[in-house]
């Protein structure tokens, strides 16, 4: 069995007809175990994906403004499928603000318990700029690449 490509790890030579068989997330071979492997690797590969982008999504939810962690998980959930733990938010958001692209104050809330907002920094709007512009290449070389095998395909 070939390992697929991997956008974020290391790129390996993959045959034209891969291409629509990573997509939909199963192998040629018909046996059950073949077809549960190649789902784990698809769902592993999504979620890699996913992972790799929360960086870019988190900075961009800050864009406008000041925000709470809650305000962005819930706005995560109801807006998209790029729903998100608080177990996975907070700590990123911590390395954020050390790594000096957010600053973070406490204030107090309406009902009664203080919350604690989060903003873009001069260098966090930075990085959002420049990661915005490497996704975007990114995704159009990719996008590029899936329709040149979707057309071999056909």
């Amino acid at each position: 069995m070939r390992a697929p490509y991997s956008p974020l790890g290391s790129p390996r030579q993959i045959h034209r007809y891969d291409w629509y068989a990573i997509y939909i997330g199963i192998e040629y071979n018909t046996t059950m175990k073949t077809s549960q492997m190649a789902c784990s690797s698809a769902d592993n590969w999504e979620i890699q994906l996913r992972k790799g982008s929360l960086e870019l999504v988190v900075l961009a939810c800050l864009r406008e403004g000041r925000v709470y962690g809650l305000e962005i998980l819930r706005g995560l959930e109801e807006q998209s499928d790029l729903a998100v733990t608080a177990g996975t938010l907070y700590p990123l958001l911590a390395r954020l603000k050390r790594d000096g692209f957010l600053r973070s104050e406490w204030v107090d809330g309406d009902a009664g318990h203080p919350r604690k907002y989060y903003r873009l920094t001069q260098s966090g709007r930075r990085r959002l700029q420049e990661m915005t512009e490497t996704w975007a290449k990114f995704s159009a070389t990719l996008n590029e690449l899936l329709d040149l095998a979707a057309k071999e395909e056909s």
